[in-house]
């Protein structure tokens, strides 16, 4: 049974690494994550569900297009392949708990982030709080805010003393954000 359920968070995690990328690929271009259906970024060609089958469609497709041939970024089956080891990890350190969805949850809207961030050196707001609210749901979520309000309210602190040293701003509010939900 625990070979299955391993299984089971694994393959869960990479549909979830799945859409990740569609969140990582549209949020910071302010289009919808549900709308249009996916499609190759190349030639814009609809994608048929075969073409979305987690890791292994770009495995099968040999990491390029199925119409048009363009190469598919090899971020696709990275962010797959990394969501599910964290679930799987998850998954051997709490086991099947009530909050366990919600701190995979989590650790998937920082995966997000961290590309973004990689990508654009930007950090959408929308996912930074839902991160931080998420990281919250937890048995003990005065401990857990507590912390968060520690690790935000310190490195507001450094951002804002660097801030004066170096009379230009230092650090952006988004990581003080990032570091709450990293506290919690």
């Amino acid at each position: 049974m625990e070979l299955f359920n391993s299984v089971m968070v694994f393959l869960f995690g990479l549909v979830i690494g799945s859409f990740l990328n569609v969140v990582i690929f549209r949020i910071p271009k302010g289009e919808s994550i549900s709308y249009p259906a996916s499609h190759c970024q190349s030639c814009h060609t609809p994608l048929k569900w075969y073409h979305n089958i987690p890791l292994l469609s770009w495995i099968f497709l040999g990491g390029k297009c199925a119409f048009c041939k363009e190469k598919i970024s090899k971020q696709y089956p990275i962010v797959e392949l990394t969501n599910a080891i964290i679930y799987l990890l998850l998954f051997f350190k709490l086991g099947f708990v009530w909050y366990m969805p919600f701190v995979a949850i989590t650790f998937s809207a920082l995966l997000a982030l961290v590309m973004i961030d990689f990508e654009y050196m930007a950090v959408p707001d929308s996912i930074n709080f839902f991160a931080l609210a998420t990281s919250l749901i937890q048995p003990d979520y005065i401990e857990a805010i507590i912390h968060a309000s520690i690790a935000a309210g310190g490195l507001w602190l450094i951002g804002f003393i660097s801030s004066v040293i170096a009379k230009k701003e230092a650090m952006g509010g988004a990581d003080v954000i990032v570091a709450g939900t990293m506290g919690a």
